[in-house]
């Protein structure tokens, strides 16, 4: 999951845009949406996201 993730930031650089939508239903996807995202602050340690999360539903925007 975590090189997706990179690949689509590289991706959304290259066309100009500065963030990245994620989302997640279910404890086990949140679980590892938030341990990728915490990994990726030492790549990337400019980034800010905002969390929102709903019973078993996350939503995650990476700005970077």
């Amino acid at each position: 999951m975590r090189r997706e993730i990179e690949e689509k930031i590289r991706r959304n650089k290259r066309y100009g845009l500065h963030f990245l939508y994620i989302h997640g239903i279910g404890r086990a996807n949140i679980d590892t949406i938030r341990m990728v995202i915490y990994d990726l602050k030492e790549s990337y340690p400019i980034m800010k996201r905002i969390t929102e999360e709903y019973a078993n539903i996350i939503s995650v925007r990476l700005e970077f």
